[in-house]
């Protein structure tokens, strides 16, 4: 494990748990239960949810740009949050 490469990506988006957990198996042959795979892409699906949610939070417009492209209706609040580029640009 010490010569293991983890990445990252940013201050969103980075690997979870599970990410490292199935890693681990795949690539040092971890014996398993039935049923890890589901587990496992359960907890990692849960976990990007949240990732996006909080990166919505930091880039509303581009978020709704987003929506608008793919033909949602996007109706901004009268005081539009600023995008959070400290958060954006944070090692």
């Amino acid at each position: 494990m010490a010569k293991f490469h983890f990445p990252l990506g940013g201050h969103r988006f980075r690997p979870c748990v599970e990410d490292a957990l199935q890693a681990v198996v795949e690539e040092f042959c971890v014996e398993t239960n039935d049923g890890w795979q589901d587990a496992i892409a359960e907890g990692r699906e849960q976990w990007r949810q949240l990732q996006l949610l909080s990166a919505v939070r930091d880039a509303p417009a581009i978020a709704a740009k987003a929506l608008e492209d793919l033909e949602y209706k996007v109706v901004p609040p009268t005081s539009a949050p600023a995008l959070n580029a400290s958060r954006l640009r944070a090692y």
